[in-house]
């Protein structure tokens, strides 16, 4: 459906029609009813925690290292100890490792590891192999990880999930051997990996020209 499109227009005097209509939608759009009996059983088999808390940072990139670091000062210079768990910071990064994109880079695990030490220090927690996946009207924030589902009520969310990168259109684009940049270096910096011997980098910014200096 297009953007826009008012979708109680679409059969306004059929109501049975429309019913169905609407159920059908739903299901396109990725609405449904979950099946109750097994995700009840999932939670109980895996654990289930509600938690009060002042902010949670979804990601835990340079980005979202920093926010942390920040609002977890924030919350111990405003008296905000004074009402339970609305001091904590938790910070919810869906890999096994914090750093993000920091970890591809040379020299970027010294920069995570300080970062990562800096928010500890200020209070924060740390909490990988952790998706968000659910974040509601009602002000929670849902985290599984595998211990269970944590259902966040927190104060505030700062969301530091970074960006993706975007590949030149051209032909063949697809084919092995043409990868963007990112994982190009994540590759070789993060995982130990040779991506290729021979490279040519095609770039129309100065992101480019950094992983290809000139002689």
């Amino acid at each position: 459906m297009p953007a826009g499109f008012y979708y109680g227009r679409l059969l306004p005097r059929r109501p049975g029609l429309w019913r169905v209509a609407a159920r059908g939608l739903a299901e396109m759009a990725g609405v449904s009813a979950l099946p109750e009996a097994r995700a009840a059983q999932a939670v109980v088999a895996h654990g289930y925690e509600e938690r009060d808390v002042g902010t949670v940072v979804v990601g835990a990139g340079a980005t979202g290292l920093a926010a942390a670091r920040e609002m977890a000062q924030r919350h111990r210079g405003t008296g905000a100890l004074d009402v339970p768990g609305h001091d904590e910071v938790v910070v919810v990064e869906r890999d096994d490792r914090v750093g993000g994109f920091l970890l591809a880079e040379p020299g970027g695990a010294a920069r995570v590891e300080k970062l990562a030490a800096e928010a500890v220090a200020a209070g924060a927690e740390l909490r990988r192999s952790s998706v968000a996946f659910g974040w509601y009207e009602e002000g929670v924030l849902t985290v599984a990880d595998g211990a269970g589902v944590t259902a966040f009520r927190p104060r505030r969310v700062v969301l530091a999930t970074g960006t993706y990168e975007r590949g030149a259109v051209l032909a063949n684009g697809d084919l092995p051997g043409v990868l963007l940049a990112g994982g190009c270096q994540r590759l070789l910096v993060r995982d130990g990996v040779l991506p290729g011997r021979s490279v040519v980098v095609l770039t129309d910014e100065a992101y480019g020209h950094r992983l290809c200096p000139a002689p």
